[in-house]
């Protein structure tokens, strides 16, 4: 339990304290952004004794800019990162020798479970953790919010009184206001008329699986930067140059970083594998203006945002570098995305994208302490015992762990192509081709990706439903024995 001394008096309010535990970028900017939005309207009224603290564990996938990402949401009152973790855990201390309101909860968003059971009784605080797939810990959970009723189906039937089914999380950080693709909309008039009609690709460079140990993290960096150029290369010339690409950075990627990785001469991937460079140049007051097509208008609409920069390939292809966050309404304007495991291929389906997720395996041992435990140690020892258990343990993952986009582990079936191996960019571009020159197949794709999940109308306002997010902000309610005044 924590020190009596770094408990604050209680007081005739009531003072509550809510910890979110949670680890990489995708469920910081999926799952907690939605929750703290959620519990602030819920206890709006009660901020001067209701403290949101969001604490990071560690996650061999973090970019390290977790935290960074954390204090830009201004409803947090404090947060902490993964370097001090363990002193909290184990002794109940914080770096910055926080205080405790005596009653709490602590809210699992994210890493491993058994932290929300270890944390919440060092605290003595009442525990929640939202799960996609797993019941780990029924009798020590005070309550377990499950995404669907097949996570609820293999709970023991003791314990299925304490979890409750409130939907995916994902969707509540998604504005649900997908772009039609229009039945008079031929993609191979690019081939006609360069004016009236672009293929708009948008590229995405995975940082969810980056370590937060920085070489770790350039090495990450350094495999996908040159492999999607050598993409872009490819789809380019396959499209005869009617093609527009667009990067979306994540607020964890910098331009620095891009460039870094896209320079030969800091970058040997490069050489090895005879993929892309590229020079990053940043923008001056630049606007991109895209375009797409509805059924409501005869001609194109254009919607503009502003460009950081851009890439210009080794073969003079122009990448436009957005960091607009979330990107929603770049991807909604996008023909294609081409992109890599993580949870931006939820956020793809939950707005109806198309897309490719591409898993190139050729250095298997730069992912490394993904599974945990002893072979995620083995694996992150240095020399060649760490690069040989590395690529063991993750060519074993890979083999066992069926789908590895979400829309497709939704439904156990292929809703989106997976090109998973030792593929070369070539291989990548025909593919993304053969998709951009058959309207009907995108058309296919995206209402596979609707039909999904329950959706509301596409004019229907995201604030209106009841969500995942609103759902755990009124159990936390509940286990507080609070009433909301909002």
């Amino acid at each position: 339990m924590v020190p009596k001394c770094h408990r604050q008096q209680a007081t005739e309010q009531a003072e509550v304290d809510v910890v979110l535990l949670s680890n990489g970028p995708g469920e910081v900017a999926a799952w907690v952004k939605p929750v703290v939005a959620s519990l602030r309207t819920k206890f709006g009224g009660r901020k001067p004794s209701f403290r949101i603290s969001v604490i990071l564990t560690p996650c061999p996938h973090a970019s390290g800019r977790e935290l960074e990402l954390i204090r830009s949401y201004s409803d947090v009152d404090r947060c902490q990162g993964p370097e001090s973790f363990w002193n909290l855990l184990l002794f109940g201390s914080t770096e910055d020798g926080w205080t405790w309101h005596r009653k709490g909860v602590v809210v699992f968003l994210g890493g491993d479970q058994l932290y929300t059971v270890i944390l919440s009784r060092r605290l003595g605080y009442k525990s929640i953790v939202y799960s996609e797939e797993s019941v780990l810990w029924p009798g020590l959970v005070d309550r377990y919010m499950l995404r669907s009723a097949h996570v609820l189906s293999r709970v023991p039937l003791w314990a299925q009184s304490r979890c409750k089914v409130v939907g995916d999380l994902f969707s509540d950080s998604v504005v649900w206001r997908p772009i039609r693709l229009s039945s008079s909309w031929q993609l191979g008039r690019v081939y006609m008329n360069l004016s009236s009609v672009y293929a708009n690709v948008y590229m995405c460079i995975q940082i969810i699986n980056l370590s937060v140990f920085p070489l770790l993290q350039a090495s990450k960096l350094a495999l996908g930067v040159p492999y999607f150029m050598a993409v872009a290369n490819h789809l380019h010339h396959l499209m005869m140059g009617r093609v527009r690409f667009v990067l979306p950075l994540a607020p964890t990627v910098t331009l620095s970083m891009l460039a870094k990785q896209a320079d030969p001469l800091s970058n040997p991937n490069i050489s090895q594998f005879h993929w892309s460079s590229a020079k990053v140049s940043p923008n001056v007051d630049k606007q991109l203006h895209l375009e797409h097509q509805d059924e409501s208008s005869s001609g194109g609409t254009y919607s503009q945002f502003e460009a950081v920069g851009h890439l210009m390939t080794d073969e003079g292809v122009h990448i436009d570098i957005l960091q607009q966050f979330p990107a929603h309404d770049v991807f909604k304007r996008c023909s294609l995305c081409v992109t890599t495991i993580g949870t931006n291929t939820a956020e793809l389906g939950y707005l109806g994208i198309p897309m490719l997720v591409v898993l190139p395996t050729h250095a298997l041992e730069v992912f490394r302490g993904g599974t945990g435990g002893a072979l995620g140690l083995l694996a992150n020892m240095p020399g060649e015992l760490g690069k040989y258990v590395a690529q063991e343990v993750n060519s074993a993952l890979l083999k066992s762990s069926g789908y590895i986009a979400w829309p497709n582990r939704w439904v156990d079936k292929e809703v989106v192509p997976e090109l998973v191996g030792r593929i070369e960019p070539v291989e990548i571009a025909n593919v993304a081709a053969h998709y951009l020159f058959s309207q009907s197949k995108l058309e296919a794709m995206k209402r596979q990706l609707l039909k999904i999940h329950s959706r509301p109308d596409e004019n229907c306002n995201l604030e209106s439903r009841v969500g995942a997010s609103e759902a755990i902000a009124t159990e936390v309610l509940r286990l507080m024995s609070l009433t909301s005044s909002a």
